[in-house]
């Protein structure tokens, strides 16, 4: 057994390790990540140039159809 106070180290390695989140999370985050950079395209809503939040909120809502749209046609 490693004395950890001697070696100069106030926790053990395995304390230090982060936790497992699971594949399945991470490929959620993969997806959620790809979708804001596909919204990011569009340059109105990148540089947020709709001057109320309606309108911003109506070009989110139209890209998100676009995008919707066409991945519906390429997965035939």
């Amino acid at each position: 057994m490693i004395d950890y106070k001697a070696a100069g180290l106030r926790f053990s390695p395995s304390l230090l390790r982060l936790p497992d989140r699971g594949r399945y999370r991470d490929r959620d985050r993969n997806t959620v990540e790809r979708a804001i950079n596909k919204m990011k395209d569009w340059r109105g809503i990148a540089t947020r140039y709709d001057k109320t939040p309606e309108s911003y909120l109506a070009g989110l809502h139209l890209r998100a159809a676009i995008i919707w749209i066409r991945s519906l046609q390429t997965a035939r």
